[in-house]
């Protein structure tokens, strides 16, 4: 005999109880119920609650100081077929990387590139890797916008601090997810040497005031990172505009 798929009570129970273990700093012990709550979403194939017990493991391990452990984490779990729910989990991955990098920037700079036989090998890899994976998840997070124009990103507070944006600023997830990569991408620290000594030659004023911004199908990864966060925020004007 089937057992019974829980009901959304029965989720908001075991959420509740999560809370108040968080409430009350102890975070180990929240992470273990989540993983429960995990393994049931799992098992009933429940989108929503997979998505957010995914992306609370990840918050109980970067809290607890597990870097590694949270990237590795989601890198050898499944995740939910559903692209709102891929879109969110690509932003988790994004953040908990650059946390990563943040929390050991002095080391990771040291490493040099070394081939691996695990894709999960999270301790040696390079500046340069790190960012390239960043990048493909706010890529493949990006990949989703048509989806998530009209997804506020009030829809996901356990996931999405607004801090003190007003409410009709960056209000969707479609801008959230533009600015994130634009932004990612405009930070000079993880250019290369390359990258750093161009940008002199890069066409600015052509991007001040380009006329009538169009949308873009694909962000071109050839370009300078400057180049990419203009292309990325030039999509984003034209949706605004088109709305």
């Amino acid at each position: 005999m089937q057992s019974l798929k829980s009901t959304d009570a029965e989720f908001v129970q075991r959420w509740s109880q999560v809370d108040r273990l968080v409430s009350e700093q102890k975070f180990s012990e929240a992470e273990t119920r989540t993983a429960l709550i995990l393994e049931k979403a799992i098992q009933e194939v429940n989108i929503k609650e997979w998505t957010k017990a995914l992306a609370r493991i990840v918050f109980f391990k970067q809290t607890l100081h597990g870097y590694e452990k949270s990237i590795r984490f989601l890198l050898e779990t499944p995740w939910p077929d559903d692209p709102v729910g891929h879109a969110l989990l690509s932003l988790v991955a994004a953040n908990a990387i650059q946390n990563y990098y943040q929390a050991y920037r002095w080391e990771i700079t040291q490493r040099e590139m070394v081939v691996s036989d695990t894709d999960t090998d999270i301790r040696q890899w390079t500046t340069a890797q790190i960012y390239d994976r960043a990048r493909s998840w706010y890529a493949d997070a990006w990949k989703q916008r048509e989806g998530l124009g009209n997804i506020p990103v009030t829809a996901f507070p356990e996931l999405i601090q607004r801090r003190n944006y007003p409410n009709d600023i960056r209000v969707s997830l479609r801008d959230f997810i533009s600015y994130q990569w634009s932004n990612l991408m405009s930070d000079s620290s993880i250019w290369s040497a390359r990258e750093s000594a161009v940008v002199y030659t890069l066409p600015f004023e052509n991007w001040v005031n380009p006329g009538q911004p169009g949308p873009v199908e694909n962000i071109d990864t050839d370009l300078h990172p400057l180049a990419q966060a203009m292309q990325i925020l030039s999509d984003l004007e034209a949706w605004h505009q088109s709305n």
